[in-house]
């Protein structure tokens, strides 16, 4: 029931937060105008930045339901708002792919490093499950 909770209540603080995110998004500037390429499916001009609507949510319901922060939820929060931050800032200037990368590279290193955050198994949907590392 507490995870249920907390899906519906991410869902609504997110649907909350994008129309406010929409306007700021608008008028910064970060916007995707179709004008500006020929691939643009789009018609209208479409703005950017809903991931910020996303982590804030998700950020708000995990800190209201977790008793205490674990220190590997500290580094996904810290490894998270350095992707979000790169995204919200290639979503005003555009950024070279290589700079988004590499940060990205830098903030899966720091969660890994510095907060002890590893991935032992992958799940698959489809029946097995590949094992990375034996867990301790």
């Amino acid at each position: 029931m507490r995870y249920l909770i907390g899906v519906l209540s991410a869902f609504i603080i997110a649907a909350l937060l994008v129309p406010l995110v929409k306007k700021l998004a608008i008028a910064m500037g970060a916007v995707d105008n179709p004008s500006e390429a020929v691939r643009k499916i789009h018609k209208n001009v479409i703005a950017r930045g809903g991931g910020l609507a996303i982590y804030l949510s998700f950020l708000i319901v995990s800190v209201a339901l977790l008793s205490g922060l674990p220190k590997q939820f500290m580094g996904l929060i810290v490894a998270g708002t350095m992707v979000l931050l790169i995204g919200l800032i290639d979503d005003v200037k555009r950024l070279s792919p290589w700079l988004k990368l590499l940060v990205q590279v830098l903030a899966a290193g720091i969660a890994a490093i510095g907060f002890g955050i590893t991935i032992n198994t992958i799940t698959n949907p489809f029946g097995n499950t590949i094992v990375l590392a034996q867990s301790n």
